[in-house]
């Protein structure tokens, strides 16, 4: 796997991460459908509803995350990213 992404699945979030991300900015991703990204900050975000496949930019394996994950991505992490069910997440940048 990847080190520059780390998945939380839903089962092991914990109640003191879904507090703290109800604190951060919140995203749609409406029309979007796919689109490249590259991360020069940390991001953490928990995955309201939705789903994804986040490909990295280096060739690794597709990942795919959904309702209820947290995921950090970080610094220096690129990929692609394609809404597989329109999503919604908290975010939070981190220097």
């Amino acid at each position: 796997m990847n080190d520059l992404i780390t998945i939380t699945p839903a089962p092991e979030v914990t109640d003191e991460y879904k507090k703290e991300a109800k604190t951060w900015t919140k995203w749609d991703s409406k029309n979007k459908k796919s689109f490249p990204y590259n991360y020069t900050t940390e991001e953490r975000i928990l995955i309201l509803a939705g789903s994804a496949t986040i490909t990295p930019s280096d060739g690794g394996d597709p990942l795919t995350i959904e309702a209820g994950d947290a995921v950090t991505f970080h610094k220096g992490f690129k990929c692609r990213w394609k809404i597989t069910k329109r999503m919604k997440k908290h975010y939070g940048m981190f220097a």
